[in-house]
C-alpha cells in the first residue's frame, strides 16, 4: 500500500500548507524515524518549503515559520515539543514485540502520557501499523473510538486467485504518492 510513503508525503504536504505547524514522526527505531524525516524534509524543500539553516538536523528541523518536524523512536523524548500532528508509523518492530504484554503496556503508557499530552488543540494523531495483536496500540485506540481504515495487504477472490486489494475511493490507487508534486497533493488531498 505504500503506507509509510503516504505518511512522508502527508507530513510534507501539511507543512507546506501550514509551515507554522509542528509535527512528530514516531516509529519503533530512531534510525528509521530519521530516515523518514530526511525524506519528508527533502519533499518539503523540493516543493518550495523553507528550512531554518540554524535549526536543521535530521532528528529535528524547523521551517522559517517556526513549524517543523521532530523524528524519534517510540522511546524518544517528546517532552517540550507540542504538535499539531503526530504520525505513529509501525510502533512495533515485529510480531514478537506486539505479542509481548510488557512492550504493549510501555507503548500505551508512553502514548497516553507523552504523545497525547503534546497535542495542540485541534491536532491529529495517525497510527499506521500492521495488526498483530488485538490489544496492540491500534486495537486499544480503535476501541476508544479512533477512526479506523483497514487496507488489506493480501486478498484472494472466491477462486483463491490473488487480486489487488481494494482502495478507498478517496485514496485512489496510491501510485501517485512517489511522483506527486505539492500542487498535485493539494488537489488530491483537498
Amino acid at each position: 500500500h505504500g503506507k509509510t510513503t503516504l505518511l512522508e508525503w502527508a507530513a510534507a504536504w501539511i507543512l507546506l500548507r501550514h509551515p507554522d505547524w509542528a509535527g512528530m514522526y514516531i516509529t519503533y527505531d530512531v534510525r528509521k524515524a530519521e530516515k523518514h524525516s530526511r525524506r519528508i524534509r527533502s519533499i518539503f524543500v523540493e516543493n518550495g518549503g523553507q528550512i531554518k539553516p540554524d535549526f536543521n538536523t535530521i532528528h529535528q528541523w524547523e521551517t522559517t515559520e517556526n513549524g517543523g518536524l521532530l523524528a524519534t523512536s517510540r522511546d524518544g523524548d517528546l517532552t517540550g515539543n507540542p504538535a499539531m500532528f503526530i504520525f505513529y508509523d509501525d510502533p512495533y518492530k515485529s510480531y514478537e514485540e506486539a505479542e509481548d504484554a510488557d512492550v504493549r503496556e510501555r507503548l500505551e503508557e508512553k502514548f497516553a502520557n507523552e504523545a497525547l499530552t503534546r497535542m495542540a488543540p485541534g491536532g491529529m494523531i495517525c497510527i499506521v501499523a500492521s495488526r498483530w495483536h488485538e490489544d496492540d496500540l491500534s486495537g486499544t485506540k480503535i476501541r476508544e473510538g479512533f477512526h479506523h481504515i483497514h487496507l488489506e495487504a493480501i486478498r484472494v477472490d472466491e477462486h483463491g486467485v490473488w487480486v489487488s486489494p481494494p482502495y478507498p475511493a478517496d485514496l485512489g490507487t496510491g501510485a501517485v504518492w512517489p511522483r506527486a508534486t505539492a500542487s498535485e497533493l493539494e488537489t488530491f488531498l483537498g
